[in-house]
Parts: structure tokens; C-alpha cells; sequence
């Protein structure tokens, strides 16, 4: 089976179980995928439709010619430790558009979706296209009878595949995919249904990938969203400046000295671990330092960032509604079995459901909840401006938000890139092993199909019956409080654990 290009295409890693320390019973609902309603008698504003409509066609024409890039034979194969992805000429989100008979689809539904995608394509012409009116009603409807059919497949097809975890056997999967919901975005906004139109474009981010020509059509969509009356924002609570009384935190002697979270950050308080101000040090000595492939504490990284003071209020995320995100949420799979599924949902309902809440306790454990290793940036773009690529960090392979309530984990795992794990709000513990402990870790795994790159101890609380060689480890600790940020080196095994609500920006080359 052929693979994507794209090192996340199989979504988000699964987590911990640990993540879910205190759970409701019932799951949070996703929210379905927008249903198409009958096209109006009056033929929507010609502009609009025609504008819609020209974006519309332009992306499925790019489907049809155009190559972003080149795609590799499996996931593993980009992710193979010796091969940085850059040497591959890849990207996160590159997508191979081929129309090779030897990667085509099979499946029997497969047709019946090309079918109707060239249907959509024949009516986004007609529709771009300087056509009476009745033509262009026929057109519209047209195309949204074709949208419909097509749709219902994929979707159809996602929840087969595990809902938002899917993963996407072929490259003409995801493109099929992607190009129902751009041709449902078209006959909503042509149709002056404004939340329904974003929602089909985040349904494409989320579950096709990043891609630059979804923007314009999320730009004009925004544009129509902000004459829409809006609820005033109902959040009130902030990520916590100080570590609570209360809070579970780990026991590193010197390291965390009279409660405060600054670490002290020299060698003779923590093994392994050095530390710098980005303000003290010129490029040279930082190099210098990042060069001896140790965890490395940087303070000063946030100092220009506006994102240091907006980010941290829970209102700020509040206002982004009504887009969709994809959260890790714990649930009980069994009467004993707690797990994690991850389920797309308006970011107002994750901070309102989840955030505040844990906000309201920050040093007791709340409902697992976290929008874990997501390109936010790329889907909101606007919030590139808040802050910068710090001047040590080469061009990046990937930047990601981590935004999760108290008590939720990332299981301990190594990457293949460097990266620089940076904390804009709340506070953080990071537990780091050098590569030669990864004979201690017993190594499982990973859920991108990577062999060997994820551990199968609880690290902060293992069982040594079970595993009696990770007592031989030599673990690295650090808390990460608001303004701090530390660099792990590629093929460190990394654990992370919220000590209270967080939110961290990760940087990876």
C-alpha cells in the first residue's frame, strides 16, 4: 500500500493512557460534518457564487496537474532516523497528486467518487464562467447533488477508518477527500451559509492536511464570518503564572529550590543538563553550545513574543470560534479501560468543556483533554504574528501548539529531528534519556508505524518487576514555566507531563 508523504498523516500520536487520571463516563460529541441543504430558488448573490466557485475550480484544477511533491513508499521510510526528512525534499503537508493507473484506488466506492468529483468539476466551470443564470442555478444545483454523493463515500470511509484517527491508505483517498469538502465549501458560501462553509474547509485541514491554496478560501469565508453577530466570550481564566500548592510536582532536589518553578540551570544541580539566556550569548557560543547534543535550558526565547501576553488568556482562544480543532479526549472504552480518542469540535467548546475548568483547579488533574501536536499555525495563520522562529533554529520541519489541561502526558519517545520545546503559558515537567538508554526502555512501536521509537514504561512511576532494566536509566528533569524552553536533541527519548494547564509551541529541524 502505498504511503503519503506526509510524516502526520496518521493524525495525532496516541498517548498515554496515564493522560486520563479523572474522566466523566460520557464522551464529548463530535461534531458531524455539515449536511447540505436544498439549493434556494433565488439564485445567491453572483459575486459570491462566482468568486467561490473560481477558487473552487482553481484547487481542483491544481489536483489534476500539479505535484507538490514527491511521496516516499512508507511512513517508515521517512521517518528512518539516518535520512532527515529535508534530505527527502519533503513537507508535512506535501500531498502526491498522481494519476498513475498503478496507484489508483480499486475499492468498488472509488469510482462512484470520481465519478461525481469530475461532475463537481464540469459545474465549477459553468458556474466561473460568464453563463445566463439558468445555467448557473443548474449549475450550483449541479454541483451540489454531485458534492453530496461524493461525501457521503468519504465520510463513510473516515469512520471506517477509526473517525478522526484515520489513515489514509492512498494519496487519492485524502485528495478525494479534501476535494468534497472544497466543492461543499462552494455551494454554502455561494449560499450565504457561513459556519457551514468554514467548517468544510477546517474538515479539509484537519483530516487532508496543511495546504497554502485552502487560504484563500478560509480568508474570504472570515471575511463574510466577521459581519455575524457574535457571542460575547464567556472566558474568564488565564494559563497559571505559579506553580499551585497543590500541584503534583516531581521531586528534583535544586532544581525546582523553595517551591519557585526557576530552574537553576548548571550542571552541578542536574546531571546533563546545561542552561543559557539567549540575551548573554552570542550566535556563535549558542551553536556551540546545541553542538554538544545535550538537553540545553534557553530562558529569554519569548521575550519579543505579543504571544506571551495574548496566548495566555483563555478568552483569546475563545474568540477563535467557531473553527474546528482536533482534541485528544479521554473516555471509558470499558468499565475499567480508560483511553483516549481524538475528536474534532469547535475550539470554543475545548476551552469552555475543558481549559476553564482545569483553569479553575490548575494544580489538580482534570478531564485528559489536548490538542496535542497540531499544525495550528498553518490553519490560523494570523497567529504567526504573535510570535518568531528563534534565531538559533534553522528552517523548520514542523512548528506545533500543545494545548492540554492538567495531568495530561506524551508518551516517552524519540525523534528523529532536533527540537525546542518552548512554554508560552503554565508549567511543564520534561523528562529526558539519552540515546544509550534506549536499550533500558523497552522500546515499543510507534503509532507512525516507526519501529523502536516509543517506550513502554510509566516513567515516572515504573514498575521495575515488570521492567528491572530501567533502573539503569539516566533520566534528565526539567520544569518548564511560562518564558522557558528547552532543546532536545535528536533520538533523545522525551516524556512531557502538564503540571497545570499548558500551552508550549514546539519547533522541530
Amino acid at each position: 500500500q502505498v504511503q503519503f508523504a506526509s510524516a502526520e498523516v496518521s493524525r495525532l500520536p496516541r498517548a498515554s493512557t496515564a493522560m486520563a487520571e479523572t474522566m466523566v463516563s460520557e464522551p464529548v460529541q463530535t461534531l458531524p460534518p455539515p449536511e447540505l441543504v436544498a439549493v434556494e430558488e433565488a439564485l445567491p448573490g453572483d459575486t459570491a457564487l462566482v468568486v467561490a466557485a473560481q477558487e473552487g475550480l482553481t484547487f481542483f484544477n491544481a489536483c489534476s496537474t500539479t505535484s507538490w511533491n514527491e511521496v516516499v513508499e512508507t511512513q517508515r521510510e521517512v521517518r528512518r532516523p539516518q535520512r532527515k526528512q529535508s534530505e527527502l525534499n519533503l513537507e508535512l503537508s506535501a500531498w502526491r497528486l498522481s494519476r498513475d493507473a498503478t496507484e489508483t484506488v480499486r475499492e468498488p466506492w472509488a469510482e462512484e467518487v470520481r465519478t461525481n468529483i469530475q461532475k463537481c468539476r464540469a459545474a465549477l466551470g459553468v458556474l466561473s464562467s460568464g453563463s445566463p443564470a439558468s445555467s448557473k442555478a443548474r449549475g450550483l444545483q449541479e454541483l451540489q447533488d454531485a458534492a453530496e454523493v461524493a461525501s457521503a463515500y468519504m465520510w463513510k470511509l473516515v469512520r471506517s477508518r477509526g473517525g478522526a484517527q484515520v489513515e489514509w491508505q492512498h494519496v487519492e483517498e485524502r485528495e478525494g477527500f479534501v476535494l468534497t469538502q472544497v466543492a461543499t465549501w462552494v455551494v454554502h458560501f455561494a449560499c450565504d451559509r457561513v459556519l457551514e462553509a468554514v467548517h468544510a474547509l477546517d474538515h479539509a485541514f484537519i483530516f487532508g492536511g496543511p495546504n497554502p491554496m485552502l487560504q484563500p478560501m478560509v480568508n474570504a469565508t472570515l471575511e463574510r464570518l466577521a459581519v455575524l453577530p457574535s457571542a460575547r466570550n464567556k472566558a474568564r481564566r488565564s494559563f497559571p503564572s505559579k506553580i499551585p500548592e497543590l500541584a503534583r510536582v516531581p521531586d528534583l532536589g535544586s532544581l525546582v529550590p523553595r517551591c519557585s518553578w526557576r530552574p537553576r540551570m548548571t550542571p552541578e544541580d542536574t546531571p546533563g543538563l546545561t542552561g543559557a539566556h539567549l540575551g548573554t550569548l552570542t550566535d556563535a557560543e549558542l551553536r556551540k553550545k546545541l553542538q554538544q547534543r545535550k538537553p540545553l535550558v534557553i530562558e529569554g526565547v519569548t521575550a519579543n513574543w505579543a504571544a506571551r501576553e495574548k496566548w495566555v488568556h483563555m478568552g483569546f482562544w475563545e474568540s477563535l470560534h467557531p473553527r474546528l480543532v482536533p482534541v485528544d479526549v479521554a473516555v471509558r472504552q470499558t468499565q475499567e479501560d480508560i483511553g483516549l480518542a481524538e475528536q474534532v469540535m469547535d475550539i470554543k467548546a475545548f476551552v469552555m468543556k475543558f481549559m476553564e475548568i482545569s483553569a479553575a483547579s490548575p494544580g489538580i488533574p482534570a478531564r485528559a483533554a489536548y490538542l496535542a501536536k497540531h499544525p495550528l499555525f498553518e490553519q490560523f495563520p494570523l497567529l504567526k504574528e504573535d510570535f518568531e522562529k528563534p534565531r538559533f533554529v534553522p528552517e523548520c520541519e514542523g512548528v506545533h501548539a500543545w494545548m492540554g489541561t492538567t495531568g495530561t502526558t506524551t508518551r516517552t519517545r524519540f525523534d528523529v529531528f532536533d527540537n525546542l520545546l518552548v512554554q508560552v503559558g503554565g508549567f511543564k515537567f520534561v523528562r529526558m534519556f539519552p540515546p544509550s538508554d534506549g536499550q533500558f526502555l523497552y522500546p515499543v512501536d510507534g503509532s507512525d508505524r516507526c519501529k523502536d521509537t516509543v517506550c513502554d514504561v510509566d516513567v515516572e512511576n515504573p514498575d521495575l518487576q515488570k521492567h528491572p532494566k530501567f533502573a539503569n536509566t539516566s533520566p534528565v528533569d526539567v520544569v518548564l514555566g511560562p518564558g522557558d524552553s528547552v532543546f532536545v536533541p535528536c533520538r533523545w527519548w522525551c516524556y512531557t507531563r502538564n503540571i497545570t494547564p499548558s500551552l508550549s509551541v514546539s519547533f522541530k529541524w
